[in-house]
């Protein structure tokens, strides 16, 4: 993914121009994923199966035992092309319950990259069937309450109202961090806001300070629009080939973050990028203008 200055404006033109409509209902009523410039091409905001039974007509194929549901992470894991970049997650019942991004340790080009991925709570290290031999670096976001994915999952009524999900937990080592639907909630926590971009939302960066170390830079930022959680994202140090991610250049740092830490540019250079995935619930125009 790369911007540019044209492209900023034909964006912020397209999304805002349709926020005049006032059509504004945030509700999580899709999954989808990847930032991109070319909103024609089937690669950005791609849709994602909201059922384990139109994952499976999709291509999509589960990741271990077909009856275990429980272990290190909750529900049945799915991912398409052999591409670990995007792992979605069904309940017991079949509906969706959450997203995952996994990071090969051999595609890591540095110790430094390696290094972050092991010492960071936020991801669990697992072997996945794409490479038995290898270790994947996995980081885990649920849309529902995991405690209901393997046992009571959610009713068919639910699921036609709530269609993605009701609510973001992050997964942080053994536990899962609720994170606030309103915006107006999320200034008793460490989330710090940064900007809005159109067709992303207003982003929120986990505890970002000018001078502090990206050994504790967070995994995951927040998206706002109208002031509901609508989104997330994913951003993971070094650059990932999967074209589910988005490489942001240093240059644009500063249209996603109002603070941009001193040592996120060097960190950028001595491991060689940043990967990013930016993860929609709702993909209406008109929800995600500035």
């Amino acid at each position: 993914m790369k911007f540019s200055g044209a492209c900023f404006i034909l964006f912020t033109l397209f999304f805002s121009a349709d926020g005049l409509f006032g059509f504004f209902d945030p509700s999580w009523n899709t999954l989808r994923v990847t930032f991109g410039l070319n909103i024609f091409s089937s690669k950005v905001f791609a849709k994602m199966p909201l059922t384990r039974h139109d994952a499976e007509v999709a291509g999509f194929k589960q990741i271990g035992d077909n009856n275990q549901c429980s272990g290190d992470f909750q529900g049945f894991r799915y991912l398409t092309n052999r591409d670990p970049a995007v792992i979605t997650i069904y309940d017991v019942k079949g509906y969706v319950a959450g997203i995952q991004t996994s990071f090969a340790e051999n595609t890591m080009k540095s110790a430094e990259a390696k290094a972050w991925f092991k010492q960071h709570p936020m991801f669990t290290t697992e072997h996945l069937p794409l490479n038995a031999s290898d270790n994947y670096h996995t980081l885990t976001a649920y849309l529902v309450d995991p405690n209901i994915i393997c046992t009571t999952g959610r009713t068919a009524k639910q699921f036609e109202d709530e269609a993605a999900g009701i609510d973001l937990y992050l997964k942080n080592g053994t536990n899962n961090i609720l994170i606030p639907k309103q915006q107006s909630d999320i200034g008793n926590t460490n989330w710090t806001l940064g900007k809005c971009f159109p067709s992303m939302g207003v982003h929120y960066w986990y505890a970002t300070s000018e001078n502090m170390n990206c050994n504790y830079f967070q995994p995951f930022f927040l998206l706002y629009n109208h002031k509901k959680l609508t989104g997330f994202g994913l951003a993971a140090l070094g650059y990932f080939d999967s074209y589910r991610y988005e490489h942001p250049g240093k240059a644009v740092f500063g249209k996603f973050m109002k603070i941009i830490p001193n040592c996120l540019n060097k960190a950028v250079d001595d491991i060689g990028g940043l990967s990013t995935m930016h993860v929609y619930m709702n993909a209406k125009p008109w929800n995600l203008a500035c």
